[in-house]
């Protein structure tokens, strides 16, 4: 049960609300039991990523899900789920 909760499963296609990139991560915070939720920008902040990298990512805040590319989409998929089982500090 243990190691359970230390995996992550993230999906070739994820599943995405039909909301912006930024409101699917404010609602995965708060299903996870995240009592502080952070703005995407936020988060995004605290990857351990290059600035580059930050501004593009953080340039998706308000797109759909289906305005973004696949690749894109499954970085995302990535960082929400590390966000949401609360391992991702930085």
């Amino acid at each position: 049960k243990k190691i359970y909760s230390q995996i992550a499963l993230v999906s070739e296609k994820s599943a995405w609300l039909p909301v912006s990139i930024a409101e699917n991560f404010a609602l995965s915070q708060n299903l996870a039991g995240i009592k502080d939720v952070l703005a995407f920008h936020e988060l995004i902040d605290t990857l351990p990523i290059s600035q580059h990298n930050k501004a593009l990512i953080d340039s998706l805040a308000e797109l759909l899900p289906s305005q973004v590319e696949l690749p894109f989409l499954q970085q995302l998929a990535i960082i929400r789920a590390l966000i949401a089982n609360q391992k991702f500090s930085c």
